[in-house]
């Protein structure tokens, strides 16, 4: 797909990979990213290049070095939002996820604060309520699927508390709009096709007509704001006071991707760590003793994060050459850091595919391969909202609930774009109730 502005293509050679058609290669990558990925390196070593049908050819950096080196670069010559664009066509260039260098700048300035660890530090007793009263409605006794579950949670948490919308009927029409817009066929939920691939004018059109409702109801929502005059620091509150004023249209553009990229990773980050204590009972037991804050949680956090990882790569293109260790890329070339890979980094992580969140306990260094939220200026705007989520929400369903998986093996992360999900969405079955005992406030 061609990108505007883009540079032209390398005239280097790039470094050896797989020899499979694209379309072969991008059928086997999402239905089993990690094992592809795994399997290119035992064959190539860290440095190799994959083709994907619809985007093609991309080196993926899984020496850490150079990875950390490629995350950390100066964004005007390793350009995210180009590449995040390629991936998902569907990403507004005016939003601080498809953006680059000024315009990027100034979409995550406008709300960056909104996201500040302090401020998601006041929300930890709404979140905790919200989950309350999610949980308060869960299938007991039958199986249900958790994804789609932690979907529509942690959509009512951004609406109400990132967004602030406190009118009932539109915040409650706008979780489930986004939910509408968001989904899509499947167990894991289906990658919409581009465009230009066979389906992807149908499924565009479909994308437009849900994306309607959505946009009205943010425009009604930032009318508002408008009208009331009273400073806040939720996300619309600072989108709405921002110099240069953006007209309706510019700042719900912006919003619908912040939407969108602040609640699939934690949904999908919340499923993974329910499944991940469904397995392990004694973790599970041991995440609701520790409590919020407590550094036992944590390292049960990171090690969920590390093994099962929401993001599939920090992705970027280049705008100049760039030295892989010794492997000059040039411009033009398409890059992912890959994070499945950097998690499994022997030197960082021994015994990389157990299970072992002891690996975490006590050391808040983490190492420079444990890079869940990416790195650089492009690191994850919405991390202090997901790990707050996954504190907060997780403790009120295992303080709640007993938790079973229905599938006799860990399920596996297949592709959706540029995301990693359980391939079955994490099917449970919920048991009694536990006694009450309330999750503590941080």
């Amino acid at each position: 797909m061609p990108v505007s502005g883009a540079d032209p293509k390398p005239e280097l050679p790039l470094p050896s990979g797989p020899s499979a058609p694209a379309s072969v290669q991008t059928l086997a990558f999402a239905r089993d990213p990690v094992g592809a990925l795994l399997s290119a390196r035992a064959a190539y070593g860290p440095l190799f290049t994959l083709r994907f049908a619809g985007v093609g050819p991309v080196v993926a950096i899984a020496d850490v070095d150079a990875a950390v080196r490629l995350m950390d670069a100066d964004p005007q010559a390793a350009r995210a939002g180009e590449a995040r664009r390629r991936i998902l066509p569907q990403a507004s260039p005016r939003s601080s996820f498809g953006a680059d260098a000024d315009r990027h700048r100034a979409a995550r300035g406008r709300i960056e604060s909104a996201f500040a660890p302090a401020r998601i530090e006041r929300l930890d007793g709404g979140i905790r309520r919200l989950a309350e009263a999610h949980v308060d409605h869960w299938p007991m006794g039958r199986p249900f699927r958790m994804l789609p579950r932690m979907r529509t949670l942690t959509q009512d948490v951004f609406v109400r508390l990132m967004l602030g919308v406190r009118d009932e009927a539109r915040a409650a029409a706008l979780v489930a709009a986004m939910r509408r817009l968001l989904w899509t066929p499947g167990n894991p939920p289906l990658t919409p096709p581009d465009r230009d691939e066979p389906g992807g004018p149908l499924v565009d059109t479909v994308f437009r007509r849900r994306l309607r409702p959505v946009a009205q109801l943010l425009d009604e929502e930032v009318r508002a704001r408008r009208g009331n005059g009273t400073p806040g620091d939720t996300i619309l509150d600072l989108m709405v006071a921002s110099q240069p004023r953006l007209s309706g249209e510019e700042a719900v553009d912006e919003l619908l991707v912040v939407m969108a990229a602040a609640q699939e990773p934690p949904s999908i980050a919340l499923a993974w760590l329910v499944e991940r204590l469904a397995r392990h009972p004694e973790v599970a037991e041991a995440f609701v003793k520790a409590g919020p804050g407590d550094p036992v949680r944590q390292a049960i956090i990171d090690e969920t994060l590390r093994l099962r990882p929401p993001a599939m790569a920090s992705l970027r293109r280049l705008t100049a050459p760039f030295d892989a260790n010794g492997v000059e890329l040039p411009a033009g070339t398409m890059t992912m850091a890959p994070i499945p890979l950097l998690h499994r980094d022997p030197e960082s992580f021994p015994d990389a595919e157990e299970f072992r969140p002891a690996r975490f306990d006590g050391n808040l260094n983490r190492p420079e391969a444990f890079r869940p939220f990416g790195g650089g200026a492009r690191r994850c705007i919405a991390e202090p909202l997901a790990r707050a989520e996954m504190h907060a929400a997780i403790g009120v369903v295992f303080n709640r609930l007993r938790v079973r998986a229905l599938w006799p093996r860990p399920e596996r992360p297949v592709q959706r774009a540029t995301v990693l999900v359980p391939h079955r969405s994490v099917p449970v079955l919920t048991g009694a109730r536990l006694p009450a005992s309330p999750e503590p406030a941080r």
